[in-house]
């Protein structure tokens, strides 16, 4: 237990529940390459703030976390016979992506990114402001019993606010800026997207909001010629 700070939790093994970190609460740290026979080969019991988790493994359940809350957060390329992702977890502004076994299971996600996962994208559990899009199964591929709102997900849930277009993902964990998830989520009381920014009043579904900036300054050009 206790409060870790900046730091890298790599190549741990347990025999037991989290094979990265468990009862603890962590800023800005990464967890990878930990490996449990249990449950959680990442986190368990935690919470994750500003951190990464990637390539742990279990053949149990629940790769990367497991009853942590997330915020601001990288779940990638974790693997578990289910659950690849998170499991039984709150993720807010989060991106949980490429994980085998699955993104997510009985999780409560608000403004995350849930995308290229093999086994499913979310199954059960509730999901709003979220984009959950390109995943992999033989059925109901994105989600599976989810009540879902202000959503991009394909095919069309029942729920308010929920949209079946292409989101316009420029990566794993940002959207284009002439993305359709643009101003189309609900404002939830989410402290701030993927990169800290604030959450406009009509907040983008996914874990970023696009912000443009403001360009002043003199503007240079560089002619470069060559000769054959």
């Amino acid at each position: 237990g206790g409060t870790v700070y900046d730091s890298h939790f790599i190549g741990n093994t347990c025999w037991g529940y989290g094979g990265g970190v468990a009862s603890s609460t962590l800023h800005r740290c990464i967890i990878e390459g930990s490996l449990t026979t249990h449950e959680a080969a990442g986190a368990y019991g935690c919470t994750l703030i500003d951190c990464r988790l990637h390539h742990n493994r279990t053949p149990a359940y629940a790769g990367g976390a497991s009853q942590c809350v997330l915020e601001r957060c990288i779940v990638a390329d974790n693997v578990a016979e289910g659950a690849g992702g998170i499991a039984e977890s709150t993720a807010n502004a989060c991106a949980i992506y490429r994980n085998v076994g699955g993104g997510a299971s009985q999780c409560s996600l608000d403004h995350c990114i849930v995308a290229w996962n093999e086994g499913g994208g979310c199954r059960w559990g509730t999901c709003s402001n979220s984009i959950v899009w390109n995943n992999i199964a033989e059925t109901n591929a994105n989600v599976y019993s989810v009540d879902c709102s202000y959503t991009c997900t394909t095919p069309l849930p029942t729920g308010p606010g929920n949209i079946d277009v292409d989101p316009g993902l420029a990566s794993f964990t940002h959207i284009q800026i002439d993305s359709p998830c643009i101003g189309a989520g609900i404002a939830s009381g989410s402290a701030g997207d993927v990169d800290g920014e604030s959450w406009a009043a009509s907040p983008a579904i996914g874990c970023d909001e696009v912000v443009v900036g403001a360009v002043t300054g003199p503007i240079s050009l560089l002619i470069v010629s060559s000769t054959l």
